[in-house]
């Protein structure tokens, strides 16, 4: 069973690396950004605690049914909403119309970029970003600060009785420069330096 365990909480660490790996790479070399859904308004193609995976494109490139990551004029927080319609102002600057899918009127704001990229969405990991969020809030902190100091003690509660249970059953197991007895010629014990 230990064996099971050692090899369950290994793949798992590997996977989490292999994973925080994967997403640093794809945010240096492809742009590639994570954003949790924290509302309703996509439903049922996004639910609140996925976590949504965008690129920037180009603004003159955008189309008419992408999901782009805005800033609503006046508000802190970006919103991912659907592109219904896309216009130009008399300046010639694009101007996107979205309505979030569950929402059943357009969005009534009007977007217009202000750089000349804007985030668009080519992909989602459901139910990810519910971790993100509950680590938002303070009591998430502190649960992950005691899971930590958890993981932690077991850790070493484990080392030290592993370790004491080594050295009791099998002198091979001794600490560096503990000393055994060994038999010398003729049977009788000589001291040895082991490590």
């Amino acid at each position: 069973m230990s064996v099971l365990v050692r090899v369950t909480s290994a793949a798992l660490a590997c996977a989490t690396l292999l994973g925080f790996a994967a997403m640093v790479a794809a945010h240096a070399f492809l742009h590639v950004s994570a954003r949790t859904v924290l509302t309703g308004s996509m439903r049922p193609t996004y639910q609140p605690g996925d976590m949504m995976l965008t690129v920037p494109r180009a603004t003159r490139s955008l189309q008419v049914g992408q999901i782009a990551v805005l800033v609503p004029p006046g508000q802190p927080a970006p919103v991912a909403h659907r592109i219904v319609a896309i216009t130009h102002d008399r300046g010639g600057r694009v101007v996107l119309h979205t309505r979030g899918d569950a929402n059943p009127a357009d969005d009534p704001w009007h977007a217009v970029p202000a750089g000349e990229r804007v985030p668009v969405v080519i992909g989602h990991l459901p139910r990810i970003g519910r971790l993100a969020v509950a680590l938002q809030g303070s009591w998430g902190r502190y649960v992950l600060v005691v899971l930590l100091g958890l993981g932690l003690t077991w850790g070493a509660v484990r080392r030290m009785l592993r370790d004491e249970h080594c050295t009791d059953c099998c002198p091979d197991c001794s600490p560096a420069g503990a000393v055994a007895s060994e038999p010398g010629p003729g049977g009788a014990p000589t001291a040895a330096t082991v490590g």
